[in-house]
């Protein structure tokens, strides 16, 4: 069949939003440090391996546990397990000794914001070296600027070099220092002689002495328009054609604690003296990307800025609540001053600031969101407060909530709405809101990507996104503000999966999602017009294996039987299934998650994390059955139990191979979170087929429907699974009959200039 596409552009539908695409930047995957910030020595305050504040660590350092019980990974510092293998030991990471003595030291510091010092005893040639970001890369030619804070002992001569990997000389210079007891800053400038990506950076010492450095960097004198910022990563940044920039996160907003949270006050002034925090992506971050930074790339790519504020709260996703009154009063003020900071007048006291960084005039600051994927009464009392102070001192930023707190009552300019599904779901809601109500708030899609499925980071995804963008592009007038996440991966240390972008320390590439957001972003139009699709659509392709899922124990089953043949218990995922003569028993048994890939420390920390927290798991006993997996099966079984134990039929159960997400410890059988499936709910004497976990609840969940099941004995229950879809018996009684959503094999969109129509066309069809 082929399609049609219809375009009437006498049918002017609303005008296009100007800023319907843009970027979110949050620090995860070292994308600042060592990334767009182009840091070249990593560790550069010497900070590192110190407990993050407000968690301990276990006795052999593998692992930081906040407060409120969530693992980090930490080894010593270097964070991630896979990133402390790939390097040499050492105390101090990042750094290396030969014939010198090295130490830190937390009572002789620079600043009061930093928390320790280096304090290096040279022997005569001796010296110490830094391996940057999976190694410093140089380019021959081109220029780089170091300097340190330092106090020395005596007087002594300083040879400053960039080293390949043999040790060949690159590019050196030397200093002279005289001993002085307070701190000096000395600087100068090294060129490469040739081009190098695993090189180091070494200082060493022509005589025997004693310096205390207080802190370091190294940084290209090329960089983004003048302003500090890696060139190749701020260009693909600029060529997705976006029009506003979220930061700083993401849950590094929150932190891990409210020691580690993003503060306003962190992230201005000299870097040098500006706080690091501990992020709960494994590494410590030093805020060299502070505000000023964000606000001056917004403004050098033309975009709006769009900045998320802590509201007072810990990350609930990592078991946090809100934080005490006082607290949350002291980020409100961190709000406001940020605000001053970009928005105000340079006679005012932040803006002041802001004007002595090398910038007089005011910057763009459009949008503020308030929190970061908060939610409940204890997200409601903050936001209604943060609206009405922050709206009173600053009536022109338009305020982005969280959630729909209109819900509630409030006032609500934009609801952050946030999507991570597989493609299928992509797909199936392409016109998620065709019919969604104009009169509630304006929608903020802040958070988007598919993770899950058969497949990452590939074509199939990229075009499930660009097909559900083509519906937001038909709903602009709601959907005003969208952006993919996450940005950046350094793909030397990656703590999560799939990133717009990906880059090591001299490379770039996009992946096929960047490429197909830059293309939407590039062509816009002025209004949207009527714009129709005639073409064939299909149904999601699911092929799994059947399942019974009870929250209690007690069930008994027997005669199951897959396509008219007994069918085996294949794989219990929670407890057990006990023979009693001809039938089997459920029972709890000893299952449970049980992590692994990580240290010992952390793989069991997970566990107890997801086994004693507020997000466990509701216990329940599942098993599946039969070998093969297929689209079509017919599947029956036989089922006595309790009318107060829901019991769920689980259809198409899968588990994809792939590897999204969080990088951390993983358990490696099929659980809850992992398996991909439809079901079939009993529940109260009711059926139900929406697709929700046992135990779980939704708002304007469906009434269901009476089955009249006679508790007292055996039933019999059929499911049918085609390609269509599913129908499920009870007894021979057609009891429900789901279809499965079809989605277009074409999706397309368009708008128009006043002589120009652009027409966006996805085909996610298996043929021309």
């Amino acid at each position: 069949m082929k399609s049609r596409i219809n375009i009437e552009t006498g049918k002017i539908r609303f005008a296009a939003a100007p800023e319907l695409y843009g970027l979110f930047f949050e620090d995860i995957n070292r994308a600042a440090d060592g990334g767009l910030y182009p840091e070249m020595i990593r560790n550069r305050a010497f900070e590192d391996s110190l407990v993050p504040e407000g968690c301990r660590v276990d006795e052999n350092r593998k692992i930081y546990i906040s407060g409120h019980g969530w693992p980090g990974a930490f080894n010593h510092g270097e964070g991630m397990d896979e990133w402390a293998e790939a390097v040499p030991e050492t105390d101090i990471p990042g750094w290396y000794a030969k014939e010198a003595v090295m130490e830190l030291d937390e009572s002789h510091t620079l600043h009061p914001n930093r928390r320790a010092s280096l304090l290096v005893s040279f022997r005569e040639g001796g010296k110490i070296y830094n391996i940057g970001y999976a190694g410093i890369s140089v380019e021959q030619g081109e220029d780089y600027h170091f300097y340190m804070m330092l106090c020395s002992d005596s007087d002594c001569q300083l040879t400053l070099t960039l080293e390949d990997e043999e040790g060949r000389n690159l590019g050196s210079t030397s200093l002279y220092v005289t001993a002085f007891e307070e701190y000096r800053r000395l600087d100068c400038r090294l060129r490469a002689l040739q081009t190098g990506h695993r090189c180091r950076f070494c200082i060493s010492a022509g005589n025997a002495c004693r310096l205390r450095i207080g802190f370091t960097s190294l940084m290209p004198e090329k960089t983004f328009m003048g302003h500090g910022l890696r060139e190749d990563l701020a260009l693909a940044l600029k060529n997705t054609h976006s029009r506003f920039l979220r930061f700083p996160g993401g849950c590094v907003v929150e932190g891990i604690n409210a020691q580690n949270a993003f503060r306003f006050s962190h992230m201005i002034g000299p870097v040098w003296e500006r706080p690091g925090e501990q992020l709960m992506w494994h590494y410590r971050a030093t805020n060299g990307l502070g505000f000023h930074e964000y606000l001056q790339l917004c403004e050098d790519l033309d975009m709006e800025a769009l900045y998320v504020c802590n509201c007072g709260m810990d990350c609930q996703a990592r078991s946090g609540s809100g934080l005490t009154e006082d607290e949350t009063e002291e980020f409100l003020q961190e709000a406001l001053h940020a605000l001053e900071y970009a928005l105000g007048t340079a006679d005012t006291e932040y803006g002041a600031m802001r004007a002595s960084a090398g910038h007089p005039e005011p910057f763009r600051l459009k949008y503020v969101e308030i929190g970061n994927e908060n939610w409940g009464p204890e997200y409601r009392t903050r936001y209604e407060r943060f609206y009405r102070v922050l709206r009173e001192a600053w009536p022109e930023v338009i305020l982005i909530s969280n959630c729909h707190t209109e819900q509630w009552g409030l006032p609500t300019e934009f609801a952050d709405e946030h999507y991570y599904n597989t493609p299928e779901f992509f797909l199936e809601h392409a016109d998620m809101f065709d019919e969604r109500s104009r009169s509630g708030p304006r929608v903020f899609l802040g958070e988007y990507a598919v993770n899950g499925g058969n497949t990452m980071a590939s074509m199939e995804c990229a075009l499930a996104e660009a097909a559900f963008l083509t519906g937001v592009e038909k709903n602009q007038d709601l959907v005003r503000l969208t952006a993919y996440a996450p940005l950046f991966q350094n793909a030397d240390y990656t703590a999560w999966r799939p990133n717009l972008i990906v880059f090591d320390n001299h490379r770039v590439y996009g992946i096929p999602s960047y490429h197909a957001i830059s293309l939407m972003a590039k062509y816009r139009g002025e209004y949207v017009v009527e714009c129709r699709v005639e073409t064939q659509k299909r149904p999601p392709v699911f092929s799994g294996l059947p399942g019974i899922m009870c929250a209690d124990e007690g069930l008994v089953f027997r005669n199951v039987k897959i396509n008219g043949k007994p069918a085996p218990l294949s794989r219990m995922l929670y407890g057990e299934a006990v023979p009693e003569g001809d039938t089997f028993r459920m029972e709890y048994g000893s299952r449970s998650h049980h992590f692994t890939g990580k240290s010992r420390e952390w793989n069991e920390a997970f566990e107890t994390f997801f086994t004693q927290g507020p997000f466990r798991e509701p216990s329940v006993i599942w098993g599946l059955f039969g070998e093969d997996a297929t689209t079509e099966y017919t599947f029956e079984a036989e089922l006595k139990f309790a009318p107060d134990n829901p019991v769920t039929f689980s259809i198409w159960n899968s588990c994809p191979d792939t590897d999204a997400g969080c990088n951390e410890p993983r358990d490696p059988e099929w659980n809850l979170r992992t398996v991909r499936n439809r079901v079939w709910r009993l529940e109260g004497g009711r059926s139900y087929t929406q697709p929700a976990r046992m135990g779980e609840t939704k708002e304007g969940e469906e009434a269901g429907k009476e089955t009249g099941l006679d508790y007292s004995v055996f039933n019999h229950f059929r499911i049918t699974a085609g390609k269509e879809g599913y129908d499920c018996y009870i007894n021979g009684k057609l009891t429900e009959s789901v279809r499965l959503t079809c989605y277009p094999s074409v999706f397309a969109a368009a708008s128009a200039y006043e002589e120009q129509i652009i027409l966006k066309v996805v085909s996610v069809a298996d043929e021309d």
